[in-house]
């Protein structure tokens, strides 16, 4: 049987100069076994790049579906993160919700028990019981030295010296059982909170530098004003927030 061979026709081609030198130049190197496989080739290629041009395509079919693929898998992926995303900011809100609602809570645990720790310490001065001596004579002092100072007696207004020395008091009501253990728990929490946004480690800070707790600090100058007024005990019904300066 013969072989199938390729139908040519006769085509007059006039280069220029300068065209037919470049084409003798390159076509050995393009390993073409003649000049017309060569500009035949050239040709197709041209016409192709026409071809792709008239049907808005910069880019061969096969490579622009592999793509096509590649950006419709990227897309899935990106979705299902930005999904993922979504969910989890809204569990953590929750958990911040809820975590913020038990530090609260803890807030108030801890400023009634030093509160009532205070009223305790009082009715036992009335009663001539030194249960906590250090702290009886500071609060003591304190009730003295309000009677020197004027105008509103609460901690953001009081001069440094007292300030001091109401930091004292609550440091030593910090050391009863009850106090400590409600100022743990809040500790605790605060410290989970304080987690979300950095994971270095906290010491424990003394109870009367947390700025949270300044109704303590005012309960205190309250008892201290009483004993100073001669009043020794009276029922605490809560001293309510008030604005004050910062320190």
């Amino acid at each position: 049987m013969g072989e199938n061979k390729t139908t040519k026709s006769r085509l007059t081609f006039r280069p220029s100069d300068e065209t037919r030198q470049r084409i003798e130049q390159w076509y050995k190197a393009d390993n073409c076994n003649s000049l017309n496989d060569f500009i035949e080739k050239a040709v197709n290629d041209y016409i192709d790049r026409l071809e792709i041009n008239d049907d808005n395509r910069v880019l061969p079919v096969a490579i622009s579906s592999a793509i096509d693929g590649r950006i419709g898998m990227l897309e899935k992926k990106l979705s299902a993160l930005s999904f993922n995303h979504a969910v989890e900011l809204d569990i953590f809100h929750d958990e911040m919700h809820h975590l913020y609602e038990q530090k609260s809570e803890s807030r108030d645990e801890l400023v009634h028990e030093a509160r009532k720790a205070m009223l305790e310490m009082v009715q036992y001065m009335k009663d001539g019981i030194c249960d906590h001596p250090e702290a009886e004579n500071l609060i003591l002092e304190l009730a003295m030295q309000l009677q020197n100072v004027s105008g509103k007696k609460s901690y953001g207004y009081l001069p440094k010296k007292q300030k001091a020395l109401v930091d004292k008091i609550v440091d030593q009501m910090e050391r009863v059982r009850s106090v400590s253990q409600a100022y743990d728990k809040w500790l605790e929490l605060q410290n989970k909170v304080d987690g979300y946004y950095d994971d270095k480690p906290r010491e424990r800070t003394p109870l009367s530098q947390q700025k949270e707790f300044r109704a303590i600090k005012n309960a205190v100058i309250k008892q201290a004003e009483h004993i100073w007024r001669c009043d020794l005990f009276f029922e605490d019904k809560g001293v309510e927030a008030e604005s004050e300066p910062e320190d």
